[in-house]
């Protein structure tokens, strides 16, 4: 389970970094869900003004993906 978590880890990470502007600081957890599963954490730091354009392409990122995942503002 660690090795899966860890290779979906790296893969949401290498395509949001892609994707995402470089200024942008993220991490990605992916770990055990009681309601999903397996989820991942998407932790962001943004500025509030920054956000819903920031949300909207991690969401079209992520939404190709099995994976339930959230995202997280610092």
């Amino acid at each position: 389970v660690h090795l899966r978590h860890d290779a979906a880890r790296r893969a949401f990470t290498a395509a949001l970094g892609a994707a995402l502007p470089g200024d942008v600081p993220f991490t990605v957890s992916v770990g055990s869900d009681a309601t999903h599963g397996t989820s991942a954490t998407i932790t962001v730091t943004a500025p509030a003004d920054r956000r819903a354009g920031l949300e909207k392409s991690i969401q079209e990122i992520m939404k190709a993906y099995t994976m339930h995942s959230s995202i997280r503002w610092a």
